[in-house]
């Protein structure tokens, strides 16, 4: 406590007093039920929001990279030919060259081209084979990051 002004220099400095462990022994302990409330709400919320991507066997669809664009939308690459299904969201996507990767349904978008409209893509690979193409993403390596 800072006599002069009568308050402590949490109060002083942020305005609110912090709370010290000789208050927390006055406070009453709720162990698990705010978690388990919070956690069904969050998932009814998730699931409210989660919509289907389902692919055939000859689709066209875009490869969303690992990296984002700008911090609202990813980058879209390829127009990768999906091959096979591998299970309910993990599809096998070919590019133009015959290298294949297996994808989340969550990293595609499906390939719409207009009649007579030239779409404006960036045609990758699947995968890159240069060492100068991959850089360390969150501690990772992974290949389909670009600079």
């Amino acid at each position: 406590m800072y006599r002069p002004l009568a308050k402590s220099p949490s109060e002083i400095l942020y305005g609110v007093a912090l709370v010290t462990p000789s208050i927390w022994e006055n406070q009453p302990v709720t162990i698990g039920g705010e978690n388990e409330n919070f956690l069904e709400k969050r998932n009814s919320f998730l699931t409210k929001k989660t919509r289907s991507r389902f692919f055939a066997v000859g689709d066209y669809a875009l490869k969303a990279l690992a990296e984002t664009y700008t911090a609202l939308i990813d980058r879209n690459v390829g127009r990768f030919e999906i091959t096979s299904i591998l299970r309910d969201v993990v599809y096998e996507i070919t590019d133009t060259n015959g290298n294949s990767v297996n994808v989340h349904s969550n990293r595609l978008t499906r390939y719409s081209s207009a009649k007579g409209m030239v779409p404006i893509v960036r045609t990758r690979q699947a995968r890159s084979t240069l060492p100068a193409l991959t850089r360390h993403y969150r501690g990772k390596s992974h290949d389909d990051v670009l600079f």
